[in-house]
């Protein structure tokens, strides 16, 4: 990895994560998988790890998926992890995440 990629500390907003993060059964509503998720994220030790699962799991979310659906996926993402859009659509970019082009005025 190259000094000039995002980790994912940088991508997400890290406070908040660590906020909503709650230890509990398997998830059971759709509320459950990002706090669940956001408990696995901050309970990663390691930059490098955590760059890895975010990667891993926004891959997952985006397999096979046009750039457009991966755009609503990223802001999705964003949104409810109250994290900086441009930076998660970075963050993706490098991980090899088609996202739809934006023309330059």
């Amino acid at each position: 990895m190259t000094e000039n990629n995002l980790d994912a500390v940088d991508a997400v907003n890290w406070e908040y994560l660590c906020k909503i993060r709650e230890k509990f059964d398997p998830p059971k509503s759709k509320q459950e998988i990002f706090e669940n998720f956001a408990w696995e994220l901050t309970s990663i030790p390691r930059k490098e790890h955590q760059t890895l699962f975010l990667a891993w799991w926004l891959q997952n979310a985006t397999y096979l998926q046009s750039a457009e659906t991966n755009e609503e996926v990223i802001a999705t993402v964003a949104s409810i992890f109250n994290s900086d859009l441009n930076k998660l659509r970075e963050f993706a970019k490098q991980q090899g995440i088609r996202l739809k082009r934006f023309k330059r005025i």
